[in-house]
């Protein structure tokens, strides 16, 4: 959702309420100058975090043992 810095001035609470389902990104003059997301980090939201960062062909026995090395 978009708003403008005017909007979100005149019902703040409203766009604070809005965060927990959806990113909200504030424009001034047309132009986004900020987001509102949720501070709620659920599994789902950690997950799509991480997609690519970890190798298709990881094991994790193997990734356990090298962290556990030091």
């Amino acid at each position: 959702m978009q708003i403008s810095l005017s909007e979100l001035k005149i019902e703040p609470g409203k766009y604070i309420d809005l965060a927990d389902e959806q990113d909200i990104y504030v424009t001034k003059d047309g132009k986004p100058v900020a987001r509102i997301t949720s501070a709620k980090s659920g599994k789902v939201m950690a997950a799509h975090a991480l997609f690519g960062i970890l190798p298709v062909d990881v094991d994790l026995d193997s990734a356990r043992e090298d962290r556990l090395k030091d």
